[in-house]
């Protein structure tokens, strides 16, 4: 079973790939380019990863690098997502550049860059989350004539927030003095890779969709299902 996930989860960004060319031209917006290069790049780095593990050879402070890429490129498609709220922009750029500062100082002031960082992880699922509830509450304010899921973006969000959401207590479960996998780490570990797989579906699915909603999907009026955009 964890096998199985392991590789579901490691090839399943063949899909928001395969599904961005397909409807290539549909994914012209900023926003779109941003995930499909972070889905690119996270796909090459698991490749990566364990072609060298496979040789023994350490991949940690790769790990570590990609932590800091992921979550510049998430704080840049929150950024443009956030364009017309300068507010939220600036809260967005604040916390980006917190979570500079504690991954320099995780890797290379009061740690070390080979040794897995998992504090500068922990503290990007936060704050993605955060960013995450606070698209949610802007969207939530007014209402409008098309279905919220009618918009690429609320999928994208609601992957990252999956995400974020499967993986981020994984790092408060102890675990072993041997490092063997206890029943806890194991069961974090499944609910971490499913929300991997889900993650990208939901991006899939946002690929597959134009960037502004047809007109044949209006909702009805003061739909309370509907918000405004």
């Amino acid at each position: 079973m964890r096998i199985t996930l392991f590789y579901i989860l490691f090839f399943s960004p063949i899909i928001s790939i395969l599904a961005f060319f397909v409807f290539f031209k549909r994914n012209t917006s900023k926003l779109k380019w941003i995930i499909f290069l972070l889905t690119a790049l996270g796909f090459f780095i698991d490749y990566l990863c364990t072609a060298l593990a496979n040789k023994n050879l350490t991949t940690v402070w790769i790990i570590n690098i990609y932590t800091l890429l992921e979550s510049l490129f998430l704080f840049s498609f929150f950024y443009f997502l956030f364009a017309s709220k300068v507010l939220f922009q600036r809260i967005t750029l604040l916390l980006s550049t917190l979570l500079v500062i504690i991954w320099v100082t995780t890797n290379f002031i009061v740690g070390n860059i080979h040794t897995y960082d998992s504090i500068s992880q922990a503290s990007e699922f936060i704050i993605l989350f955060f960013l995450c509830l606070l698209y949610y509450f802007q969207k939530a304010k007014v209402v409008d004539e098309y279905f919220v899921y009618s918009y690429y973006e609320f999928w994208i969000v609601s992957a990252l927030l999956m995400y974020c959401a499967g993986t981020f207590f994984s790092f408060f479960v102890p675990t072993s003095i041997t490092n063997e996998r206890t029943p806890d780490t194991l069961a974090f570990e499944y609910i971490s890779r499913l929300g991997g797989i889900l993650k990208n579906i939901l991006i899939a699915i946002a690929f597959c969709m134009q960037n502004k909603p047809p007109s044949n999907n209006l909702a009805k009026a003061n739909s309370m299902y509907t918000i405004k955009y």
